[in-house]
């Protein structure tokens, strides 16, 4: 995705610096957002996500720092000057950050729901599967964003996916495919 947006940025006259730096701000905010939904639903989730992925957790305050103002924007200036290049004419705010990890974690509750949805057609209801759909996704996604040999995630995902849903009580065979239908839609999204 990030090869395809510098392309496409491209084609519209954006730097490419510009597409590369966007992208990984993207993926900073999009883990640590994604991180503190999978804590929203952490208490309602049934297996032992905690003790299995409390590394994974780590990364919270450390990405917190690096989205600071005070420390991201001379970090991008100066990657930025490593290439040559110029540094934003609009430095990053604490206002916008925060606005967009809102956002983000947002998204996070939609892509839960999709999840509850899905249980609920397997007879698992309820605030508690809701919140805990919207945790078990969110870890899955962000362990699988962490697990880097594996190519966006693709196995870790679902089988951590999967591991969650059972333990919320669904049946093996309806948590994997409950996965692998939600696989196929972020695919659908991708592209």
């Amino acid at each position: 995705p990030v090869l395809a947006q510098m392309e496409l940025g491209r084609t519209y006259k954006v730097p490419r610096q510009r597409s590369a730096t966007t992208a990984m701000l993207s993926m900073m905010i999009g883990l640590t957002s994604g991180l503190l939904a999978t804590l929203i639903g952490l208490p309602f989730m049934g297996g032992d996500s905690a003790s299995t992925y409390w590394w994974a957790f780590l990364f919270i305050p450390v990405l917190l720092v690096c989205l600071h103002p005070k420390v991201l924007n001379p970090v991008i200036a100066r990657g930025l000057g490593l290439m040559r290049k110029p540094a934003p004419e609009t430095p990053h705010t604490g206002r916008v950050t925060g606005t967009a990890i809102t956002v983000n974690l947002a998204s996070w509750i939609c892509n839960g729901l999709q999840i509850w949805v899905m249980a609920a057609r397997f007879g698992v209801h309820g605030g508690t599967a809701m919140l805990a759909s919207v945790g078990a996704y969110a870890l899955a996604w962000c362990v699988g964003f962490l697990i880097v040999f594996a190519p966006a995630g693709a196995g870790p995902r679902e089988l951590i996916l999967s591991a969650e849903l059972t333990a919320l009580g669904l049946h093996p065979s309806a948590a994997i495919a409950i996965a692998l239908v939600s696989r196929g839609v972020t695919m659908l999204g991708d592209l």
